[in-house]
């Protein structure tokens, strides 16, 4: 944990709150790509794969100042100030209004790279009656997750249930105790807050907003259920592989209980071979992952959706948030002894769950190599076939040259990707000349090469004329 600011240039700071290569968590002020000093916090995790910006949208002629002290960045000008720093899993973005403005209305722009941004509205009498909770700075808040999560391989990077933070609602003092809460809208590249025009007309100047951006990997909210089947969907893997284990976050659960993780096959709702994990006890802390190992790991297949799903020997609270329509699926009349395929009610739940995957072993591709055909002056077809990809995707080649032994750094050509029979088109070649041939197959282990075959080019000139003697 580094918490420390750094200075990297004349207008830009840096804070590491999580430096940790499974899960870097990286915060940048300012904005390195201006010559002078920015009102913007830039948030970044997992190595930068993903993040946002924020920053104010700026009038008034004045000359801003910026300062850094005890671990905390102040850019000051005109009737706003602004404070950067770090809290406790979160980063603050602590903005002040010295006089009453113009305008209720206080507006950022907001950039993103591969994340979605998911409201969070107050909960519906249906969801408290069935035990929900969403705690007063969530409701009206903004969840953040991968636009297409990361896989959680063994030993690799961590994205957990693929969710990069969350957006507090904005939390309003003024100078003599009052306190609102700000309205935050995020749309259309704007992060704007609106300021309750009640509190507005009755504050004593100067007011803040605390606005907030979590460090969350749980859901911020949490669905009460009595028993049954729950799960979230979720894209397919890159590179198939087999699963080690559900994880499953629990908000809370006042008595112990025990949970399963399911994997079920998204385009018939059915559970798949194997997918059914281990009991696993939950003893009732807050903020809890509980893990569901397989006995034998299933098959993952890649370019194949599934629904992550858990369920539980009686009711819980499992942390979660809104996401998109359809995004997962809720039964609530299941075995927990004997899970059966859930019916497909689609809801629109976020859950904390996730699978971890045994890391894929790759090796070297096989090929063989076939006879040459098709052969003229100046080409011929080559053919190979990759008998096994060795685990990742395999790249389908043919090399040649008229000495013994081949090989790619020699006259080549490819045709595609992945296992089977290929063919390969040999041009500019020498007519009358023996050529040796080899299949190729690379992947992100290596190159392997097939057996030798070797031909000659046609050598053949046209037919002489006849003359008739007169």
């Amino acid at each position: 944990m580094n918490k420390e600011i750094q200075q990297l240039n004349n207008t830009t700071y840096k804070i590491t709150p999580k430096d940790d290569p499974k899960d870097r968590i990286e915060v940048i002020i300012g904005d390195d790509k201006e010559q002078d000093f920015k009102p913007q916090v830039k948030l970044m995790r997992w190595d930068n794969e993903v993040n946002f910006s924020v920053r104010l949208k700026e009038n008034g002629k004045e000359t801003p100042t910026v300062s850094s002290k005890d671990d905390k960045v102040t850019w000051d000008k005109g009737n706003f100030k602004i404070e950067f720093y770090e809290a406790e899993n979160a980063h603050k973005f602590v903005w002040f209004l010295k006089e009453k403005p113009d305008t209720n209305k206080v507006e950022f722009t907001i950039q993103s790279k591969g994340l979605k941004f998911y409201y969070q509205p107050e909960l519906t009498q249906k969801e408290i009656d069935r035990g929900d909770t969403r705690p007063e700075n969530v409701v009206g808040s903004y969840a953040v997750y991968m636009e297409k999560p990361g896989t959680n391989w063994a030993g690799g990077k961590e994205y957990k249930a693929g969710k990069f933070g969350h957006i507090y609602r904005p939390h309003l003092y003024d100078s003599n105790g009052l306190e609102a809460w700000g309205d935050l809208h995020i749309e259309n590249g704007i992060y704007s807050v609106e300021i309750p025009q009640e509190f507005l007309d009755k504050a004593v100047f100067p007011i803040k907003s605390n606005d907030l951006f979590g460090w969350d990997s749980f859901g911020s909210s949490g669905r009460g259920y009595a028993r049954g089947m729950f799960g979230t969907r979720y894209q397919s893997l890159a590179t198939a592989g087999t699963a080690e284990k559900i994880t499953i976050g629990f908000k809370n659960r006042n008595t112990a209980g025990n949970t399963k993780g399911v994997i079920v096959l998204a385009s018939s709702v059915s559970i798949i071979s194997n997918g059914i994990g281990n009991a696993a006890v939950y003893d009732g802390s807050d903020w809890t992952w509980i893990d569901s190992a397989f006995s034998t790991p299933p098959t993952i297949l890649s370019s194949t959706n599934y629904v992550l799903c858990f369920i539980c020997s009686a009711a819980s609270s499992v942390a979660k948030d809104d996401g998109a329509a359809n995004s997962s699926i809720s039964d609530i009349i299941n075995s927990y002894s004997s899970p059966q395929d859930p019916d497909a009610i689609d809801d629109d739940d976020k859950f904390s769950i996730y699978c971890t995957y045994e890391e894929p072993v790759v090796v070297n591709p096989t090929v063989t190599t076939q006879a040459v055909t098709v052969i003229e002056k100046t080409t011929a077809t080559g053919n190979g076939n990759i008998t096994d990809d060795g685990g990742a995707t395999a790249t389908r080649g043919m090399c040649w040259d008229t000495s013994a032994t081949p090989t790619i750094t020699d006259d080549h050509a490819t045709n595609g990707t992945g296992e089977g029979a290929y063919t390969v088109a040999m041009t500019g070649l020498t007519k009358g000349q023996h050529y040796y041939v080899r299949a190729y197959a690379t992947n992100s282990e290596g190159t392997s090469y097939g057996a030798e075959v070797d031909f000659t080019t046609l050598n053949i000139t046209g037919p002489l004329p006849l003359f008739k003697r007169q």
